[in-house]
This record gives C-alpha cells, sequence and structure tokens, in this order.
C-alpha cells in the first residue's frame, strides 16, 4: 500500500508540474508577441529613415562638386588669360598640368600623316561677326550651319626629335578630301605657332575610331600619336591661318563650354531629403 501511495504522488506531481509549465508558457505568449512587435516596428522605423538620410548625403556630395567644377571653370578661365608659356620640352610632365593653358613652339609640320577629325562644327566665330560670316562664304560654298572637321598634323619641334600632334583648326566638309590627298604632298614646313594644350575626349557614345580605315570621330590621343608616329600631346592652333589664297584651316577651334549642373542635382536631393523627413516624422508621430 505504501508503495502504491508513492506511485500515485509522484502521477499527481508529474501532472501537476506540466499544467504548471503550459500555464506558464500560455501566459508568457502574449507579451512575447507584444515586444515582438514592438521591435518589429522600431527597426521599419529605423529603415524607413534611411531614405531622407541617404538623400542628404547625396546633396552634400552634389554641393562638393558643385565647388569643384566651378573652381575648375575659373581656373580655365583665367589659364586662358594668361600670357603663352614655352612648350616644357625638358619636362613634358608638366602638359598633365597644363590643360587649356597657352604654349610657344617651334617646328615643323610633316603633312605626310596627317588626318582629320569628323564631323565638327565650327567653333572660333563669334555671334553676330559679320565679317566672319562673309568671309567664308566668299571662299567656300558651305554655309555655317553644315558640319566639316578638324585637321591634325604631326609637328616635329625645332632642335629635336620629339613630334607631337597640333588641331590646325576646322575645314568645311568639301575640303576634306584635299587634305587627305593633295595635302599630304606638301612639303614640311616650318612654323611659330601658339596654341593650347589639350587631352583626350570622352568616346563617342554610338560611333568608334577606326584607325585601319583613318576614320576619326574623337580624339583618343593614344590612337592618334600611334597612327602618325608622334607622342600623345596635342596643341589647337590659337591663331586662325586663313587667308582667301591659301586655304588653310580656321584655327581656335578649342571649346571650353564646360556644364555645371551640380548645384541643380544638389537641388533636387535636398529636397527629396526634405519629403521624405516630413514623411517619415508623421510617420513616427
Amino acid at each position: 500500500m505504501g508503495f502504491l501511495s508513492a506511485e500515485r504522488s509522484i502521477i499527481k506531481f508529474g501532472q501537476k508540474r506540466r499544467l504548471s509549465d503550459l500555464t506558464r508558457n500560455n501566459l508568457k505568449m502574449p507579451g512575447s508577441t507584444k515586444t515582438d512587435g514592438i521591435t518589429k516596428n522600431k527597426m521599419k522605423k529605423y529603415f524607413l529613415f534611411v531614405v531622407p538620410a541617404t538623400t542628404f548625403c547625396l546633396g552634400c556630395w552634389q554641393w562638393k562638386r558643385h565647388i569643384w567644377k566651378t573652381n575648375l571653370i575659373e581656373k580655365i578661365r583665367s589659364g586662358m588669360k594668361e600670357e603663352p608659356i614655352e612648350f616644357p620640352i625638358d619636362d613634358l610632365s608638366q602638359l598633365e598640368q597644363l590643360e587649356y593653358r597657352k604654349v610657344h613652339v617651334k617646328g615643323m609640320y610633316l603633312f605626310q600623316k596627317q588626318f582629320v577629325i569628323r564631323w565638327r562644327g565650327r567653333l572660333d566665330l563669334k555671334e553676330n561677326d559679320p565679317q566672319n560670316d562673309n568671309l567664308i562664304q566668299r571662299n567656300w560654298s558651305s554655309t555655317l550651319n553644315n558640319n566639316g572637321a578638324q585637321v591634325i598634323t604631326p609637328f616635329k619641334i625645332s632642335g629635336t626629335d620629339q613630334v607631337i600632334m597640333i588641331n590646325r583648326g576646322w575645314i568645311p566638309a568639301e575640303r576634306i578630301e584635299y587634305e587627305l590627298n593633295e595635302g599630304r604632298q606638301r612639303k614640311p614646313i616650318e612654323k611659330d605657332i601658339t596654341g593650347t594644350v589639350r587631352r583626350s575626349e570622352m568616346p563617342h557614345q554610338f560611333l568608334n575610331n577606326q584607325p585601319n580605315k583613318n576614320i576619326w570621330v574623337y580624339k583618343d590621343l593614344k590612337q592618334m600619336a600611334n597612327h602618325c608616329d608622334a607622342s600623345p600631346i596635342l596643341i589647337d592652333v590659337d591663331k586662325s591661318l586663313f587667308n582667301e589664297g591659301n586655304f588653310e584651316p580656321i584655327g581656335s577651334q578649342t571649346n571650353i563650354a564646360l556644364r555645371n549642373q551640380h548645384f541643380n542635382y544638389m537641388l533636387q536631393w535636398f529636397s527629396l531629403s526634405a519629403v521624405t523627413l516630413i514623411m517619415w516624422i508623421s510617420k513616427v508621430l
């Protein structure tokens, strides 16, 4: 009897223990669910704050870009107004810092390997300048609205074996074949020139250079240098050599138009940041 009583006591204790555990678990479940819900809401609020924070950072970045571009444009403009310096033949690494600076160099044109960059509009004309308008109309049948090309000619610097490239200027479309044929037959001519140091252009969006076919649509100095056995150095002739007698290319074809849209981009990002921040605050409150 004593053994049976002890066994019943153990069974009852086990049943009570299981009932107690179940009750305790049931009591914890509502609290646990509530805690999980609060945590998820906090995480959601923090996640939504990422949008205004990110757009604000992008606005700050565009502000820095705006300051950088403004300083760059001012540097270029001031450099273009300075007096020409001598071409740094003894230290060509200086050219990395001399883009858009005017330099003076003396040497000899090597016409045999010249080529053209197509299709280019004329950049040197000023608005409302009837004198230039009459000049071009009188000598070439092309109108000012037609595209032409820029003539690139190798140039051997006097007293050295260094060959660079010179952008001699703009020609109308009807003059291209002459420069690529008869123009290459001319004997070397010694010239004393002043021009602007340039770098490679961005590749064309739809067209590529074809050096093997002598077709050029943008200025890639390394490709151009390999094509005409010169160094990857390009100078845009500053002074026009055009006259009625020899139909030389028209110089001063340096394009210095730089767009600065970073201020507009900054306003867009800051506006988006403000709108999303207001939405976030209304959501939180």
